[in-house]
């Protein structure tokens, strides 16, 4: 038995420029973020009452922040229905945050806006707000 053959593969080299991952674009990653918070909205969320929030992150290849998107209960008790969608990011290495409600309504109202793939480009325009709003800090 040959040892270099049986253990070391050297017929088949890497290809070192199909073995880098191609970066990301910032439309891809949001798209499939909210692809994810609406599946686990369309089970967390409840039609009244409280519930947890149900948040999904992630992460602005441009740039490398941090971002969560999510769906909250209104604070307001003397609504119930209300559901809010927020996105939020926070400074790195600080404890300020910056967040921006994108839409209110009951979940029926949330679930449209997020399935709705025309609304992806007011979401994105947030998350560019929220970046040049972190870019001044």
């Amino acid at each position: 038995m040959n040892v270099e053959k049986s253990f070391f593969n050297f017929g088949n080299k890497l290809n070192p420029l199909k073995a880098q991952n191609k970066e990301a674009k910032l439309s891809d990653v949001e798209k499939n973020t909210v692809k994810k918070l609406l599946k686990r909205a369309e089970r967390e969320v409840c039609e009244w009452g409280n519930f947890s929030d149900v948040i999904e992150e992630f992460k602005n290849p441009n740039d490398g922040q941090d971002y969560k998107i999510f769906i909250s209960p209104s604070p307001n008790k003397e609504k119930p229905d209300v559901r809010i969608l927020q996105l939020a990011a926070q400074l790195p290495h600080t404890d300020r945050m910056f967040s921006v409600d994108i839409k209110r309504g009951t979940k029926k109202d949330i679930l449209n806006y997020l399935s709705e793939s025309k609304n992806l480009g007011d979401i994105l325009g947030y998350t560019n707000m929220l970046s040049e709003r972190l870019g001044k800090e």
